[in-house]
């Protein structure tokens, strides 16, 4: 169900008839509602917001009603990390530009939303990555995994860039991002169904269509979570589940082990010479990382019971069990 229609509701003298909609995925948000909505009132460019709720709790959806928002409600067992963010773009007509934002992404900056899509002046750009920083409650690893991933230049990527970067050309997180709608529907939109990723494939997908991926490293955002082990094991037991069932995307962009060698080099360095104390944590974390990740790659080797257990998304197993026998 769907109640609320209308423009961001703030002092801003904004158009009627804006080009932007933020799409915001919400679960009991607790303290980050307040805290989003304040960032978002008071953004210079003109927008609306549209909230995706998952059976919230917590009395969100009454703050995003109060701040002016759109609001669509699903199930707990309707939501899919692709599917929900499709759900988002069949929503969005009238718009030429989509911000997709989870709960916890706070904008940092008046003019995050404006950065985010100046770079679609370049009819060829698909979609716009913004620089994610740690919260301030980031541990060591979470704020040197922001940095390695979120650098301070700009840039931008097309398939011509594979044979250099690898699998960073596609290298797109819509906690914080923004797509040319007209581009996500040429490739079909966001997979309705998906374990983990679904950014990355529809990044992949821009690439072989010929398009172009920025990353805008003015375009600011908080985002950033403290994982531990063993929710790094899942993270990555998925992202190699993936990797497995859509394996063309790796047949495009080559392996994802070079870069991440380098970002385990790159975490050495800093822990050592910053938080030398950090460093056990940190080899424990990417062990984890790396376990996951291979039986990810070799989950039909495993019973469903364990694969569940495994994964971040356990309710996936139980959606796609036909697909997967």
């Amino acid at each position: 169900c769907e109640v609320g229609v209308g423009s961001v509701s703030n002092d801003r003298n904004y158009s009627m008839n804006p080009k932007i909609l933020i799409i915001l995925l919400t679960r009991n948000p607790g303290d980050f509602a307040p805290q989003w909505i304040r960032a978002q009132q008071l953004q210079s460019t003109p927008h609306d917001v549209l909230v995706i709720d998952t059976e919230s709790s917590d009395g969100s959806p009454w703050l995003w009603k109060e701040a002016g928002y759109r609001l669509k409600f699903i199930t707990q067992s309707a939501f899919n990390h692709g599917g929900t963010r499709q759900l988002g773009l069949e929503s969005s007509g009238g718009y030429e530009f989509l911000v997709y934002m989870t709960q916890d992404a706070l904008l940092k900056n008046a003019d995050s939303i404006e950065q985010l899509t100046k770079p679609f002046v370049d009819q060829q750009i698909a979609a716009v990555c913004g620089r994610q920083l740690p919260h301030q409650n980031a541990n060591p690893i979470a704020a040197h995994a922001r940095g390695f991933n979120y650098p301070a230049e700009s840039r931008v990527y097309s398939i011509g860039d594979v044979p250099h970067v690898g699998i960073k050309a596609a290298f797109l997180s819509d906690s914080f991002a923004a797509y040319r709608r007209s581009a996500l529907q040429e490739i079909g939109g966001f997979p309705h169904t998906v374990i983990f990723g679904e950014d990355f494939q529809v990044a992949c997908k821009f690439l072989q269509a010929g398009l172009k991926i920025a990353y805008a490293a003015e375009a600011e955002a908080f985002h950033s979570h403290n994982y531990t082990p063993i929710e790094e094991f899942r993270r990555y037991f998925d992202a190699g589940v993936s990797h497995r069932l859509d394996s063309w995307m790796i047949d495009l962009l080559g392996s994802a082990s070079t870069e991440g060698f380098r970002f385990i080099k790159s975490e050495s360095l800093y822990l050592l010479r910053q938080h030398p104390t950090w460093i056990p944590r940190s080899l424990i974390q990417n062990m984890f990382k790396y376990l996951g990740y291979r039986l990810g790659l070799n989950y039909g080797l495993l019973p469903h019971r364990l694969r569940k257990q495994f994964s971040y998304d356990s309710s996936f197993w139980t959606r796609q069990s036909a697909r997967l026998a």
